[in-house]
């Protein structure tokens, strides 16, 4: 697609939902450069649920504006809101991974980022704390 855009003096650009405007000449191409060196923006929909003790699902939609192809997305994380030293990376393609090998009963800081050439915006961060171990064993 950039190769096409390159070589092209005229194409459509998206400004807004549903809005459209056509850019000409070396316009076009300090766009299409600008959209090689910015990362996408944030992923949407970002939902954390603690599955266990021990574990935490995070979901993600794709962002709205990607700049390219996502080679990878990011999860960062820790027990510090202001830091998240702890990073997981998943394919472009999945939208979804399970944190593992957490502290029981312990609040989690998460945030997701896309990657392309550069690191995206990252969502909001959110928080969820895993499950306290239960006293009573139950056997079916």
């Amino acid at each position: 697609m950039s190769r096409k855009l390159a070589t092209e003096n005229h194409f459509p650009l998206r400004v807004g939902v549903g809005c459209w405007i056509s850019i000409v000449g070396n316009l076009a191409l300090l766009l299409l450069v600008l959209s090689l060196i910015l990362g996408p923006s944030h992923p949407q929909n970002v939902k954390v649920q603690a599955m266990s003790s021990v574990s935490i699902r995070v979901t993600w939609d794709e962002p709205a504006i990607p700049n390219g192809v996502i080679k990878h997305y990011i999860i960062s994380y820790g027990t510090n809101k202001d830091v998240q030293r702890e990073e997981r990376k998943v394919t472009g393609n999945t939208m979804e991974r399970v944190l593992v090998g957490l502290h029981k009963f312990t609040t989690y800081f998460i945030k997701v980022r896309g990657n392309t050439t550069k690191i995206g915006n990252a969502s909001k961060i959110l928080n969820a704390t895993t499950h306290e171990d239960s006293k009573y064993c139950v056997t079916g």
